[in-house]
């Protein structure tokens, strides 16, 4: 076949031989339609009575033209002139990778530019469920311009696939290659494939492996004498390290490759893409980011360097389509400050599982970002998904105007044929413009996609760099288990949504199928314990803290992030009434992770509640330092203050929750509110009122309510209260005050359906968080306005029992003793307010405390405090 120089295969024009081998000849060519020079390969004529030399031909030329990929060679056309069959390829010029050998090995940078862009290649082919399965040095050129292309798809196999319907979002899809023969080459060959079983995309890995390790070492990573001694050695032997031959190799550099060797192919990266990943983070210098030593006792060396690779991978992921999006035009500028917030995650289709699925992965996302806050700092802080859930911060504006937020991530979940896909953006949460976008789509089964592959996408498309400790700890607890992470995702996502006890035990059997999965899941561990919590609060069954304390327990066996199995212990402790412990483990938890802010607030809580004011202080105002922008540091300390009756401090602390969030309508109520405490009505009104420019809400109108309630304007505050009821249908103190303004207004009869509605609502409330003492004695005096003395008195007389220091409370209950009847009890607690320094208003502006201070004890108290009058 020689002899084509000259002739013209259908419009190309043959000029000479460049190769010959096997499968046929390589001729340089010219198009003369489109006048350029192109290769043309022509199979050989001893292959033409050769049936399958003929489907083998084909099948490479058809398969490789589905491809179009900077490094994988591009075929512009296939034919057939007479019996000559030739395909015709982009003309390369340079020389194989073999030819830059020589036995001799490359530079460490050179070896890894190489690397990336065959396993780039690779990843493109295998997209599209194309298997190359003869990944050698032969096989892959170096054109004069230094563009790396892989050549020679002739025994690649189109994966033949009859996959599952989809169940669960992460349920993974089952693909593999018919195969009778073995196909390749002796000493680049997966193991699989030497014992003739299917080949995947993990097979065309272990050969990267072979590349990578041979253009290091500059020797193969499996030697013998015979082709029969090599595949033994790939069957059965370790290649000798790197390090003992090359010194500038980095451990995380070898620990990739070594994964790649693995002889297992689940033991392998799941996808050259995630390889491409990993090269690229020790190509910029983050080779540190392979990950924490092995945190699984029964680990292999196998294990290691799974968790050591993906770690890797983290810190590359989204960089290329983060340049890609540059390439195209210089996008909308980002704000200077970012403080992120993440909107719970949409469904498409309305499917719950699909829902709960996205729901979790929004919660991830929160909390990874958060951990890449405290060690990066490009951002400034990210709004806990707990936080936002709080005050029902549910979209971006919400975000915004609650949070100061200057960027809210968004996130849609769908399924695409067996894949998932997770549509990203970053909105401006002011205007709802889109300034980045980024899509995830893969197969569920794909952790390195959607584990926290998510968090870093978000970060490199805000320029933020990943540094290897923040890539290290994002591994930290996370699973190498499929269907484990999505137990845990779609549990987390239950527990996010859950309405009820129904919902909290749906999520329970989530975790509870998580950690069965994988026993050294931390961080489902840790979310087990979490939602026995939540399950404790709605049933009181006291056997769910203790199993949820060996479940915080387990999770610290495990090399996770120990600070959040400390976090669960405690919220266990403090739901079963043991702050002094659950102070014990946050301390714990601050010692690990100092730069918390959210756990030191957390701490601060646990000493408030065990009675330790002056550390609560001092822990809420190190929260922020921490993060001084964000005000719900300043709303737990202005809270303490009041629970202290210092109201003037706790005024100034809600002042600069508006200062930090000046959109976010309850931080103004609060300031009214206080003011109001303080005896500022016009002042306090005036705040209100602002509040409601921004937003209405039941609690402002409520509070305005009050305003017009202590000037004794019963009609106007029952039509305050009305519409504060309107609001907030549920909320039993609305009902209560509205019950108020009717008993002392000018339609009583009214008053008895209010006060019962709210007793009805606040009794079922108690019985979600018995220990709650300021709704006890709410719910004691409606019982009081019903005339059902002897329910209030239990009541109230547990809340007595307590010894509250709060003020206000002291104020309350005295009050709520008057109204049951009970004038001694009253006078008894009105000594106490006073000695705790609550002023004479307190009771004498209340209509229910009439008949009380007209008496003499009464008198005989405010001379005691005040002074004669």
């Amino acid at each position: 076949m020689t002899g084509l120089a000259g002739r013209t295969l259908g419009r190309y024009e043959i000029i000479d031989l460049l190769a010959a081998g096997g499968m046929g000849e390589v001729y340089r060519a010219r198009d003369s339609r489109l006048g350029r020079m192109v290769a043309v390969k022509v199979i050989s004529e001893r292959s033409t009575g050769n049936p399958r030399s003929i489907e083998r031909f084909k099948r490479e030329a058809e398969t490789v033209a589905q491809l179009s990929h900077p490094n994988i060679l591009e075929i512009h056309d296939f034919g057939q002139e007479g019996d000559t069959l030739f395909a015709v390829a982009e003309l390369l010029e340079g020389n194989d990778l073999r030819s830059r050998l020589r036995g001799s090995r490359l530079p460490l940078s050179k070896a890894l530019e190489i690397g990336i862009a065959v396993a780039q290649g690779l990843a493109a082919a295998h997209s599209k469920d194309i298997v190359h399965r003869d990944i050698k040095p032969e096989n892959i050129f170096i054109t004069a311009t230094g563009q790396v292309k892989i050549l020679d798809f002739g025994i690649a196999g189109l994966r033949e696939s009859a996959p599952p319907e989809p169940t669960e979002p992460t349920t993974p899809t089952l693909t593999q290659t018919a195969t009778g023969h073995v196909l390749g080459t002796p000493g680049y060959m997966a193991p699989e494939q030497l014992r003739g079983e299917k080949a995947d995309v993990r097979s065309d890995i272990f050969s990267l492996g072979c590349l990578l390790y041979e253009m290091l070492t500059g020797r193969r990573a499996f030697r013998g004498e015979s082709s029969h001694a090599v595949m033994l050695a790939i069957l059965n032997a370790d290649p000798d390290p790197i390090s003992g031959c090359r010194s500038d190799v980095p451990p995380a550099l070898e620990a990739v490759i070594n994964r790649c060797l693995e002889k297992e192919p689940g033991e392998r990266f799941d996808s050259a893409r995630d390889v491409a990943f990993a090269l690229q983070a020790v190509s910029t210098g983050r080779d540190s980011a392979a990950g924490p030593p092995p945190r699984r006792s029964v680990s292999s060396r196998s294990m290691w360097l799974k968790t050591a690779a993906a770690g890797l991978s983290l810190v590359a992921l989204g960089s290329l389509a983060w340049l890609g999006a540059r390439l195209l035009g210089a996008p909308p500028p980002l704000p200077d400050r970012l403080i992120l917030g993440v909107v719970p995650f949409d469904a498409a289709g309305g499917d719950a599982t699909l829902r709960a699925f996205a729901v979790g992965l929004s919660e991830n996302l929160s909390d990874d970002l958060a951990l890449i806050a405290q060690q990066d700092r490009g951002i400034a802080w990210v709004v806990p998904a707990g936080e936002a859930r709080s005050v029902g911060a549910a979209t971006a504006t919400a975000l915004g105007r609650s949070f100061g937020v200057t960027i809210a991530v968004t996130g849609e979940v769908d399924r695409v044929g067996q894949k998932v896909r997770l549509a990203l953006a970053l909105v401006d949460p002011k205007s709802g413009n889109r300034l980045r976008a980024v899509t995830i789509e893969d197969a569920p089964g794909n952790l390195g996609a959607f584990q926290n592959g998510p968090a870093v996408r978000v970060a490199q498309q805000l320029g933020v760099l990943v540094t290897p400790e923040s890539s290290a700890r994002l591994q930290a607890s996370a699973t190498t288990t499929a269907s484990s992470f999505d137990f845990f995702t779609r549990g987390r996502g239950v527990l996010a949504l859950a309405g009820g006890r129904e919902d909290l035990t749906a999520a329970l059997a989530l975790l509870d199928q998580a950690v069965a999965d994988d026993r050294l899941f931390a961080d489902a561990w840790v979310l087990r314990a979490a939602s026995r919590v939540a399950l404790f609060h709605a049933t009181g069954e006291e056997g769910l803290i203790q199993l949820g304390l060996e479940d915080a327990a387990r999770a610290r066996e495990l090399d996770g992030r120990p600070e959040d199995s400390w976090r669960a212990t405690a919220a266990l402790h403090l739901a079963a009434g043991r702050p002094a412990e659950a102070a014990a483990a946050l301390e714990e938890g601050v010692r690990l992770a100092p730069a918390d802010a959210d756990l030191r607030l957390e701490l601060a809580e646990a000493y408030r509640s065990a009675g330790r004011w002056t550390d609560a202080e001092a822990e809420l105002k190190r929260a922020i330092y921490l993060r001084p922008d964000y005000w719900v540091g300043y709303d737990r300390l202005a809270k303490l203050y009041l629970g202290r009756g210092m109201l003037e401090a706790a005024a100034v602390e809600f002042g600069h929750v508006v200062d930090c969030a000046p959109e976010f309508a309850l931080g103004w109520v609060k300031l009214g509110g206080t003011n109001l405490l303080l005896e500022r009505p016009e002042v306090a009104r005036e705040l209100l009122e602002r509040s409601l420019e921004i937003e209405p809400t039941a609690a402002a109108l409520s509070n305005l309510g009050s305003i017009h309630f202590d000037a004794s304007r019963f009609g106007k505050a029952a039509e305050m209260y009305a519409a504060a009821v309107e609001l907030d249908p549920d909320n039993y103190m609305m009902w209560g005050n509205l019950g108020y303004a009717y008993r002392f207004g000018v339609e009583p009869e009214k008053g008895e359906a209010a006060f019962r509605r709210a007793a009805e609502l606040g009794r079922a409330r108690l019985a979600e968080t018995p220990d709650d003492t300021d709704l006890a004695t709410d719910v004691a005096g409606y019982h009081a306005m019903l005339g059902e003395t002897q329910a209030g008195l239990e009541l109230l007389d547990a809340v007595a029992a307590t010894a509250p220091g709060s003020p206000l409370l002291i104020s309350k209950i005295a009050e709520t003793y008057s109204d049951l009847g009970e004038r001694d009890r009253a006078l008894e607690w009105v000594d106490r307010a006073f000695a705790a320094g609550e002023p004479r208003s307190r009771f004498e502006d209340r209509p229910t405390m009439s008949r009380l201070i007209a008496d003499e004890r009464y008198r005989a108290l405010v001379e005691k405090y005040f002074g004669a009058q």
